[in-house]
């Protein structure tokens, strides 16, 4: 992992962790891809960023999930 990619992931989990929407929405490229295994209604690749943002806000409003902590950052 590069100096740069570690300041990113800082950053968005940072962000995450303080509740800054705007900057974790503004840290996904255009072309992120989610691969969610199973059978249910979000398994499968939701890709490009909005595709991606819809199905993580489905994914947030079905399980209310919170971040409780980064335990650490490795390369």
């Amino acid at each position: 992992m590069t100096d740069d990619e570690t300041a990113t992931l800082h950053r968005y989990l940072t962000a995450w962790g303080d509740g800054d929407v705007m900057t974790v929405l503004g840290s996904y490229h255009e072309r992120l891809e989610l691969r969610w295994p199973g059978s249910h209604r979000l398994s499968g690749t939701q890709s490009g960023r909005d595709a991606a943002v819809t199905a993580l806000a489905e994914l947030q409003a079905a399980t209310g999930r919170v971040l409780a902590e980064v335990r650490s950052i490795t390369p």
